[in-house]
């Protein structure tokens, strides 16, 4: 049975049904390398966990949380120290018959018992040439009788930390380097698997390197349908040990509306605090409701939903930020808005009259980053969850 966890990733005992999109995964990897497209909390995270504690066909996986790398000899060291922290898989020897003069310089750091003293010692070696040295240290890993999947958790994040501190001259360059490294044809047992929770074409259009990721496959993580975010409720509340009426099963999948794992942890885990404070074993709908008013968009649980308003002005510039910020200040009050209503706000926010193809721009971008979806019949947009507009329309729908 499913268990209830909000916060970190479900993995395990807590992982539930994502078998098909893995075994999708596992098929497409064999052709190439892949790009996870999710927005956050849909459970990227936890079916990249589940593929590196549950590898197939004797394929060893690394996953690789990359938020917190802020330039490229980082991450060739990350890659690097995971495979010579790996027992068993013969890197370390291969190092040692290194001759190439940057490279034997590692041939020091192989005695190091601690593998933070291998990283050091790997990004000396590294600064004199991280892109030839890099690509050298792949084909190495290449030369291996073993099949490699490296997941990239968190690309989008990575670039952005990389951008503010070495620019975007050389964050071009490394995301190019990284494309060829994944192309080249002498590479036939290492594959990526990249991912991230942000619109990757907004962080990527901002230096012009869309280009950089159009060798990836795209895989799309979608929110469960119905039938199975009915099951997930179910078998979650049953692990609380909590009895359901029907009626309220729906009222749950009423509110919730996209079926986001997230969502739907936060919610049964605040109807499971509710009824033991009332000490009670069954909710019913009028309770569903009360909770989710009262509780979930409650100040008590102001943070599960509040990196969706900061992260607007880490990833926006100040102008797209004040335009984001009144745009979904009013929508989430209106609840759906025309395209020439959304402009006008656009406008009063940049003082730009002549920026429709920065509005044109913006827009795709919160479509991509999960704030608002737009109906192609009438071309209105609203917010894409109810979820999500009921809790700016709370904290934020009238704050100036």
């Amino acid at each position: 049975m499913v268990h209830l966890v909000v916060g970190p990733p479900a993995t395990k005992v807590a992982f539930f049904d994502r078998e098909k999109i893995l075994e999708r995964i596992w098929k497409r990897i064999e052709v190439g390398s892949l790009l996870l497209v999710a927005p956050r909390r849909f459970g990227k995270t936890s079916i990249m966990l589940q593929m590196r504690d549950f590898p197939k066909d004797d394929t060893i996986v690394f996953y690789m949380d990359t938020e917190w790398i802020s330039e490229p000899i980082d991450f060739i060291t990350e890659i690097v120290s995971q495979l010579a922290d790996e027992e068993g898989n013969g890197f370390l020897e291969k190092v040692k018959g290194l001759s190439k003069r940057g490279l034997k310089y590692l041939q020091g750091a192989i005695e190091e018992t601690e593998i933070s003293g291998f990283k050091l010692k790997l990004r000396e070696a590294l600064k004199e040439n991280w892109k030839e040295m890099g690509r050298e240290l792949l084909q190495l890993i290449e030369t291996i009788d073993k099949r490699f999947v490296f997941i990239v958790d968190e690309l989008p994040l990575m670039v952005n930390r990389m951008l503010k501190k070495k620019g975007e001259e050389e964050v071009e360059e490394f995301l190019y380097w990284f494309r060829t490294v994944r192309i080249s044809s002498g590479l036939k047992n290492i594959r990526f698997v990249i991912g991230g929770s942000i619109g990757m074409e907004h962080i990527l259009g901002k230096i012009g390197a869309i280009a950089s990721i159009n060798d990836l496959e795209r895989i799309q993580i979608e929110a469960f349908d119905n039938k199975t975010a009915y099951l997930f409720i179910k078998e979650l509340l049953e692990s609380e040990d909590i009895t359901p009426e029907e009626e309220a099963l729906k009222k749950i999948l009423e509110i919730i509306e996209v079926n986001i794992p997230y969502f739907i942890q936060v919610l049964i885990a605040t109807l499971s605090n509710e009824v033991l404070y009332l000490k009670t074993k069954k909710i019913t709908p009028e309770l569903v409701e009360e909770v989710y008013q009262n509780r979930v968009l409650g100040v008590e649980s102001r943070t599960y939903f509040e990196h969706y308003y900061q992260r607007i002005n880490e990833y926006y510039d100040h102008k797209e930020a004040k335009a984001t910020k009144l745009i979904l200040k009013d929508l989430s009050r209106a609840e759906k808005l025309s395209r020439t209503e959304l402009f006008d706000i656009y406008v009063r926010a940049t003082n730009d009259p002549e920026g429709e193809e920065g509005f044109n721009h913006l827009m795709a971008d919160l479509e991509n980053d999960f704030y608002v979806k737009s109906e192609a019949e009438n071309g209105e947009y609203e917010f894409i969850t109810k979820v999500l507009r009921d809790w700016w329309r709370r904290y934020y729908g009238f704050v100036d």
